[in-house]
C-alpha cells in the first residue's frame, strides 16, 4: 500500500511527522503507529491534521506535538485531493484544508500520496487554480499563521521528490 511505502521510506527515528487527513493518509498514520509499536521507530513526534487523525493517532499510542511547540517538520505525508493525467494537484480540498497546508508548508518534504482512483480529468481544475486563494485562521497554530503572514512571503514553491 502506497501509505506504508511512504512512511517506510521516509519516516525515521527522531523525526517530527505531519499526519494528513483521508482514506490514504489513513494507511500512513497505521504504519507510524506499527512502526512505534514494534520498535522499529523510536523518538518519532507527529502532528495530525485534523480532529480524525488526532483520534486515529492517539488510539494507535502515536506522540502528538503541536505545530505552536514544533514548527519545523522533517516531513509531512498526506493523500491528493484529486490530481489530473497531467500530474497537477489539488490539495486541501476538504474539511482540513487549513491545518493541511499548515502542516505541510512546515515540512521540509512533502509527500503526496495516492492510488489510480484519484487521477481524473476534471474541468473544474481551471477554475480552481484561478480563483483567489481563501484565507482562514484558528486558534490553534495562531502564532505559526502570524509568522508566515508578517515575515514571510505568501506564495511559496514547491519541488517535487
Amino acid at each position: 500500500m502506497v501509505g506504508y511505502k511512504s512512511v517506510d521510506d521516509y519516516v525515521r527515528s527522531g523525526m517530527v511527522v505531519g499526519l494528513g487527513t483521508g482514506s490514504t493518509a489513513y494507511f500512513a498514520v497505521e504504519r507510524v503507529g506499527q512502526l512505534l509499536e514494534s520498535g522499529e521507530l523510536k523518538d518519532v513526534v507527529c502532528i495530525p491534521t485534523s480532529v480524525r487523525t488526532k483520534e486515529q493517532a492517539e488510539s494507535l499510542g502515536i506522540p502528538l506535538v503541536t505545530l505552536d511547540t514544533h514548527s519545523k517538520l522533517d516531513v509531512a505525508i498526506d493523500g491528493a485531493d484529486e490530481v489530473d493525467p497531467g500530474l497537477n494537484l489539488v490539495k486541501g480540498g476538504g474539511g482540513a484544508l487549513l491545518r493541511e497546508k499548515m502542516v505541510e508548508v512546515c515540512a521540509d518534504k512533502f509527500i503526496v500520496i495516492g492510488t489510480y482512483i484519484i487521477i481524473l480529468y476534471n474541468k473544474s481544475l481551471d477554475i480552481i487554480f484561478g480563483k483567489d486563494t481563501s484565507r482562514e485562521t484558528i486558534k490553534s497554530g495562531h502564532i505559526l499563521s502570524h509568522s508566515f503572514l508578517f515575515n514571510k512571503p505568501l506564495i511559496l514553491k514547491c519541488n517535487t521528490l
